[in-house]
């Protein structure tokens, strides 16, 4: 339901255009035009024109439209008035940055066919309700409207989303204001002062066996069994991305417990990464060493 087409208006009509619009189609509309009944086209002229001919509700209105055409109908249903009066600031602020301006300019100067191509995915794409802009699933909301002591919370990012730089957001909601928190980096603390008490928010890694953290340096502590550190080629080692490397046997260290390091493969920290060292340890431990008994005997004597 679009308040400015039932006003027959553009959204760039002024207050006494609506007026003028609104007093045309009310004549038609209106219940002594038909027969004392006030049917559903009246009622809802009377509320389009209830919204736009009040400043504060048409302005709250145009945000509504704008970030429900841009994100999706479900995006709105999670704002108050407060929280879309913030997010109205913030497009403002972006659309005059010397970076919008600069990627406006620079799309319109692209041959038109290939902004033809562009306008049609983005169409496909918001008919395929399936998926939208924003993921509201990833957002996380932190409640606080009435708090009467200093809390902590500890919230905990895997060694993937770090490694990846993935960026997390969190809503803190406050009874007069609401935070929008995002999150690339992690092991670092946020306090908030909320009615004379504070919440303290720790974001912390947690490392998986065998990783440790040193800054932006990687430390993974590969251990080998005796017949690994002898006979096999390769060791295979997992990076925090998922994706493998194959480390030669050779090239892995000149001795027991020396290590190797690989630059650029630590997390990244502004436009650097740190780098990643990779331990390699002899474990002599045995689970069931009788099992092996007469094997090793065979060996050592």
């Amino acid at each position: 339901m679009d308040y400015y087409k039932i006003l027959e208006i553009d959204k760039n009509s002024t207050t006494q255009e609506i007026k003028k619009h609104y007093y045309k189609l009310a004549k038609k509309y209106h219940p002594d035009k038909n027969n004392g009944i006030s049917d559903e086209n009246f009622k809802l002229l009377s509320e389009a024109y209830s919204t736009l001919s009040n400043p504060k509700k048409r302005y709250l209105y145009d945000m509504k439209l704008l970030f429900k055409v841009n994100l999706g109908e479900d995006f709105i249903n999670h704002f108050s008035d407060i929280e879309l009066e913030i997010l109205h600031d913030y497009y403002l602020r972006l659309k005059e940055s010397t970076e919008f301006k600069f990627l406006k300019l620079l799309y319109d100067s692209l041959p038109k066919n290939f902004k033809e191509k562009v306008k049609r995915k983005f169409k496909q794409h918001k008919l395929d309700k399936k998926n939208s802009l924003l993921n509201l699933k990833d957002i996380k909301y932190i409640y606080a409207n009435s708090i009467d002591n200093d809390y902590t919370i500890n919230l905990n990012r895997s060694l993937k989303d770090v490694y990846l730089n993935v960026n997390k957001e969190i809503i803190l909601v406050t009874k007069n204001y609401a935070y929008h928190v995002f999150i690339t980096s992690s092991d670092y603390s946020l306090e908030f002062k909320i009615s004379n008490h504070v919440l303290t928010i720790h974001i912390q890694t947690v490392l998986p066996d065998h990783y440790t953290l040193n800054g932006k340096d990687i430390y993974y502590n590969h251990r080998i069994n005796l017949y690994e550190y002898y006979f096999v080629d390769t060791f295979p080692i997992v990076l925090p991305n998922e994706i493998q490397i194959n480390l030669k046997n050779s090239q892995s260290s000149s001795g027991i417990n020396d290590s190797v390091k690989i630059p650029y493969l630590g997390i990244k920290d502004g436009c650097k990464r740190g780098d990643l060292y990779i331990y390699k340890n002899l474990d002599l431990m045995i689970q069931n060493k009788h099992q092996y008994e007469s094997v090793i005997k065979e060996i050592f004597t």
